[in-house]
Parts: structure tokens; sequence; C-alpha cells
């Protein structure tokens, strides 16, 4: 696995123990991942953070890991999910499992096992799987892909992708479309549509030519293709946009 590759994945830990927390973290960055340490759910989510693998104690302060791990696979399906904890038997394991966790270690846990578990949880989310003439969205990688491949896009460009996909008729207004794409300091429609040209040649890269999104004269712009999030939620039903 290409070292640079690692480094762009971003790995956080949340471990109530600092030593704990400290040896996980530095262990990961002497793998070449981009790994960041925190003591609390409280304390990840005020960094602002977003993470492609997640490495979770169940008994934190505050906030549970087993409740976080809910919310995170909720928001992020793609996102791996990994717990590492003291808590043992069948009932902890499926609770956990029925939450979205992937993989369950038991403290205390080996080194390479964990390694070997993270290098499993890598292999997965890192072969997306697109709908057959659709497109998939990666929020925490911040990729685009479809049936010719992946290209990355911005936050605010997938934001605009699961806004159009929920919209009724999945339409939205100029003026929606506007503060999604921060656009409202220049609320020109001749400005905004330079912003969906560029939109539309990082579709056509992972879509053939295939226009993913049109205009609505006097409203503003439809999506005309099926969207994913992660490869497991599909927002669109494709009967319904013909």
């Amino acid at each position: 696995m290409d070292h640079a590759w690692r480094s762009g994945m971003k790995f956080i830990v949340i471990e109530d123990n600092p030593d704990l927390n400290e040896l996980l973290v530095e262990d990961l960055q002497s793998e070449g991942y981009d790994a960041t340490g925190f003591l609390s759910v409280e304390t990840y989510e005020a960094a602002g953070m977003v993470g492609a693998v997640y490495l979770l104690d169940l008994n934190l302060p505050g906030e549970s890991g087993m409740s976080f791990a809910a919310r995170l696979r909720a928001r992020s399906p793609e996102a791996g999910i990994i717990v590492l904890t003291v808590r043992s038997g069948t009932e902890v394991r499926t609770q956990g499992y029925d939450t979205g966790v992937d993989i369950y270690l038991q403290k205390p846990c080996d080194r390479r096992e964990i390694l070997a578990a993270i290098k499993s949880m890598m292999r997965r989310i890192s072969a997306p799987v697109p709908p057959p003439r659709g497109l998939t969205i990666y929020p925490a990688r911040l990729l685009l892909a479809g049936p010719s491949g992946e290209v990355s896009i911005t936050s605010s460009e997938a934001t605009l992708f699961e806004a159009l996909a929920t919209a009724p008729e999945y339409i939205l207004p100029y003026e929606q479309v506007m503060a999604i794409l921060g656009a409202r300091n220049t609320p020109s429609l001749a400005t905004l549509e330079v912003r969906i040209t560029r939109l539309r040649k990082k579709i056509a890269n992972v879509l053939e030519d295939e226009r993913a999104i049109a205009s609505v004269r006097n409203v503003g712009y439809r999506l005309l293709v099926p969207v994913a999030i992660g490869g497991a939620v599909a927002l669109v039903n494709p009967d319904e946009m013909r």
C-alpha cells in the first residue's frame, strides 16, 4: 500500500485513556497514516474533523462510543468503524454490529491485530462501487464516483448533490444553489452557471458525457441521474426520473 495514499486517509482515534490514545496515534502515524486522537466524542466534534476510519472506545466520558457509532453510521455510511473495548460477551458484540460497527476488538489487543484490522478496513473503503448509471458521493473522502472512475469534489459540491437528491422533483431554486455553493456574494445567474459548468465537467469524467444536472428555465437546476451516498443508500429512484 502506497505511503502517500495512506496519508490521504484521515484516522480518528477516540479513547479516554491518554497513554493508550497516544500509543494508538503514534502506531498509526508510524505506518504512514494521518491520525489524530481525542479523549471524548465531544472534543472530537468540537474540532470539526471528518475521518475515513474511526477507532472508538465504548466506555467514554460524555457520549458513549456505541451511541456515537450509531450516529456516525447514519450520517456517513462509508466510514470505517473499529471498536476497541474491555467489554466482552455476545450481547455487547451483537449490539455493536447492529449499531454499525465494522470490527470489534477486545482489549488488551495486540498491535499487529489492530493494524491487520485497519488494513482490512482500508481495502473495503478504498474500493467504491458506483451505481450502474448513476453517481456515488463519498462525503468523508470528498469523492464523486461513477461508471468511468472517480473525481475529487468540494464539500459544497457534495452538499449540493445531497440537496438535489432530496428536493421535491429533484429541483433546487437558484437561490438555494447559490447559498450552498457560497455564491451569495456574487449572485448573478451567469456566475452561478460557471460554477455548475465546472461541476458538470467533473461529472463528465466519471459518467462519460451524460449530463446529470440540467437547467430549469427561470427556476433553478434539476438532478437527472441516481445519486447514492457511500455506495450504500440510494437517494434517487431512477424510475422516478424518467
